[in-house]
């Protein structure tokens, strides 16, 4: 006679072939699944090993590369402009490495680096004070504001490329407008007599940009007289002062520029763009979306 023990004891035995049929199967399965994993974790070392091996070997590439172009930059540019006479001019503050890296480059290439010029602050201010400084440095008739930024504006760019016509800067260096180093980052001095033909180089980063109404007006002052003889190169990644220029047609064929001068393809395009200035030749370089080729075509 059948009873609950009997149904007891059938239950448990099914449940524990049942146990003991799925802990069997499941050991099976995980060990084939235990084994593809092996296989692919070895796979994906190897693949892994192959790419770091790759990645070494190109950056190895890339350090040769990088030391032959610095070790050529000066054969790259040498003599292209020879006995050329080249202004540096540079609103004040920020790092100087940029400049004086560029300096070097230009120098390099046998120009005559007269100095950096650098526009101080006060330059483009409003205040009555700094208004009536200039109006008295330059002796002008009218104390407007506007009429004084003008002269200031004039006065500089006439001492830069007509010093035939100009005395020298001193009026403005006296009163702290303008500054005059022989080298970027070197003492103070008073300026020089700038030489007939110069070409300006105006250097900006975005630490040291003018604002963008002073920018404006100084450009358009220098090119507005006489052939092209300007070049404007900018430090950085955001070159804002040159996509500001690039945008604007009143600059369509009279000036330059480079961005990404703090690395060396900028320096060399900017020596490039330097001596196409003798050739009335301008253009946009850099890496920058707004810039139409990276160096200068050969000619």
């Amino acid at each position: 006679m059948i009873n609950f023990r009997f149904h007891l004891v059938s239950l448990v035995s099914v449940f524990l072939a049942l146990a003991i049929g799925l802990a069997t199967g499941a050991s099976i399965v995980n060990q084939g699944l235990v084994r593809a994993q092996k296989s692919q974790l070895s796979r994906l070392e190897t693949r892994l090993r192959e790419r770091g091996q790759q990645v070494d070997d190109a950056r190895a590439s890339a350090d040769r590369w990088e030391r032959f172009a610095v070790d050529s930059e000066s054969r790259a540019v040498q003599g292209r402009l020879r006995a050329t006479p080249v202004i540096l001019l540079s609103p004040s503050g920020g790092d100087t490495a940029a400049r004086s890296a560029l300096a070097a480059t230009i120098r390099a290439a046998g120009a005559n680096v007269v100095g950096e010029l650098t526009i101080e602050a006060p330059f483009g201010a409003e205040s009555e004070a700094l208004i009536r400084t200039a109006h008295e440095a330059l002796s002008t008739a009218s104390i407007r504001a506007a009429t004084v930024r003008f002269l200031l504006r004039t006065r500089l760019r006439d001492a830069l490329l007509d010093p035939d016509r100009v005395g020298p800067l001193d009026a403005l260096a006296k009163v702290g407008f303008v500054t005059f180093r022989a080298a970027p980052g070197g003492p103070i001095s008073l300026p020089p007599r700038m030489p007939t033909g110069a070409r300006i180089v105006i250097v900006q980063n975005e630490n040291t940009e003018l604002d963008p109404v002073s920018f404006d007006g100084l450009l358009r002052t220098l090119v507005a007289l006489g052939p092209a003889r300007v070049v404007v190169a900018e430090a950085g990644d955001a070159p804002v002062s040159l996509r500001a220029v690039r945008s604007e047609s009143a600059f369509d064929g009279r000036v330059s520029t480079v961005d990404g001068i703090d690395r060396l393809e900028g320096r060399v395009a900017t020596v490039l763009a330097i001596e196409d200035l003798s050739r009335q030749i301008v253009g946009d370089y850099g890496v920058d979306a707004s810039a139409k080729r990276l160096v200068p075509a050969a000619v």
